[in-house]
């Protein structure tokens, strides 16, 4: 027997002990085919929910989204204008301290004439998420779920007021600066006096 007679055989072997198996070209191209069906059945899951989020916040504030320490996330407009005119009331009746070196002095911020553009705030908390691409709009709302954004509120102060009330504290804070000096004691001998840093109000 040659060797061509024994290759013969062992080819009608193999083929005697089962179906042979497909090419690994055609099992190659079924998984490519499972695996791009799953990446666009996850774009397509994706994109639906992206979708869902964004259709049920129409007209409202995204979540994760707070002013100062109160959360308006999922509120309306005119929901997180009075939630804010209500907190920034209670806010603006108590009195913040004031530290200048070793004294302190209380202030509230009705006292100077804080008010509150709750619109404009309002208006700076819907715009978070609204703006650019799909993808930038994503980017925007998963920052606000899993870190959550701070939205500055929109406050303004009466000058005048402002100017009365730090003037009040004036005598007690404000004092000139004097330069060091050489005195003579009793006794005739040199004495140094040291200099003295003055402090005044700039307002």
């Amino acid at each position: 027997m040659n060797v061509t007679e024994r290759l013969g055989s062992a080819h009608a072997g193999a083929r005697a002990i089962g179906l042979p198996l497909p090419p690994p070209s055609a099992r190659l191209s079924r998984i490519a085919t499972l695996a791009f069906l799953g990446v666009v059945l996850f774009v397509v899951a994706g994109a639906a929910g992206l979708g869902l989020y964004a259709s049920s916040h129409a007209g409202r504030i995204y979540e994760g989204i707070h002013v100062g320490d109160l959360n308006v996330g999922g509120l309306t407009p005119s929901e997180a204008g009075e939630a804010l005119d209500r907190h920034f009331t209670a806010y603006a009746s108590t009195p913040l301290t004031l530290v200048a070196g070793n004294q302190t002095f209380h202030l509230a911020p009705s006292a100077i004439g804080a008010r509150l553009d709750s619109a404009a705030t309002v208006d700076a908390a819907m715009a978070w998420g609204r703006d650019g691409s799909l993808f930038a709009q994503s980017q925007a709302w998963a920052q606000a779920l899993v870190h959550g954004v701070d939205i500055a509120p929109v406050i303004t102060v009466d000058p005048a007021r402002a100017r009365d009330q730090l003037a009040a504290f004036a005598p007690e804070i404000v004092k000139p600066a004097s330069n060091a000096a050489l005195t003579f004691d009793t006794s005739g001998r040199p004495a140094i006096v040291p200099d003295v840093t003055g402090v005044r109000l700039d307002y």
